[in-house]
Formats: C-alpha cells, structure tokens, sequence
C-alpha cells in the first residue's frame, strides 16, 4: 500500500513536471481512470484532491463502479474536496438500504420476497435481469439531486471533462462503455 502511495506521488509530481509553464495547446492531453471496489474506490478521492491541490487539469475521465460514480461527479465540476465532504457526511446505509418494509409489500411480494438475491424473466422472447440488487430509489434521488444542473445533456463529451463509465451487460457478460444518457 504504502509503494502504491508512493507511486501515485511520483506519477503526479512527472505529469506536473511536464505541464508545468505549457499552454493548454502545447501540453499533452491528461486522461484519468478510476478503478470501482466501494471503499477502494472512495481512495481515488485523495488523488482528485491531490490532482486539484497541484492545478493539474484533466482533459479525459473514465471510471467503473465507485470510481464511474466518483468520475462523473468530477467530470462534471465537483472538487476532490467536495467530494471528500460528501462521502464523509453521506448516511451510506440509508442510501444503500432501500427495501421497503416486509409489511408494507403487496401479498404477492411478500410471498416471494426475500427468497432470491437475482430475478430474471423473460421479455421478448429474450432473459431479462432485474435493475440490480436493491431497488435504487434513494441512490436515484441522490444521484438526481447531485447531477440536476447537467440533466439536460445526454452525451458526456459535451460535459466539463469529457467522461465514460464502464460496466457490465449481465445478461450477455458483455462490456459496455457508457458515453451518454
């Protein structure tokens, strides 16, 4: 951990080296990408602080999981700082925890409820998955609430830092690289 740490050090204080005194024509074009793993991904919050502290722009960004989350935050104009107050303050377990109550499902769910982690059907004659594994509504409004001001743009080359996110198709296994939406 601690050469990783150290390694990061080096790499920025290079790329500063190189950009240092260039124009924005005249310095190499600078693309950052941010790996996913929950808190692991939370850890790339000390590099966007550092890459902000040192004033070295970020011409490209792409990120999966955690860090598609964190990258699309800062593609769109959040600090490292900023992000690093809003994961701190962020109640994580009201926001992952949206089940609703047992008793407050239809007879129908309750029924089935809880009895598989994964539900797949068949739609059009092809496997379709559920949304995911909770029902998202709090991450939504969260989501919603953070990026309402770039809600009108649908390709992410037109927002501040050019952004992707990377995930997976899990009906088919697939990659997909997510360039607008």
């Amino acid at each position: 951990m601690q050469f990783i740490s150290r390694l990061s050090r080096y790499l920025l204080l290079l790329i500063l080296s190189i950009t240092d005194g260039l124009s924005a024509a005249e310095r190499p074009k600078v693309g950052l990408v941010l790996s996913g793993g929950a808190a692991m991904g939370l850890a790339h919050i000390g590099t966007l602080k550092m890459l902000d502290s040192l004033n070295i722009p970020i011409d490209y960004i792409a990120g999966t999981s955690m860090g598609g989350l964190l990258g699309a935050l800062y593609s769109i104009g959040y600090s490292g700082v900023e992000l690093e107050d809003m994961a701190l303050d962020m109640d994580w377990a009201a926001v992952f925890s949206d089940q609703p109550r047992r008793v407050d499902l239809p007879f129908f769910e309750k029924q089935e409820s809880g009895r598989y982690q994964l539900e797949f059907g068949i739609e059009d004659g092809d496997i379709r998955g559920s949304s995911g594994l909770i029902r998202g509504q709090n991450i939504s409004m969260m989501l919603n609430r953070l990026t309402y001001p770039f809600e009108h743009i649908r390709d992410f080359d037109k927002l501040p830092i050019p952004f992707r996110c990377v995930a997976v198709d899990i009906i088919s296994g697939n990659e997909v690289v997510l360039d607008g939406g």
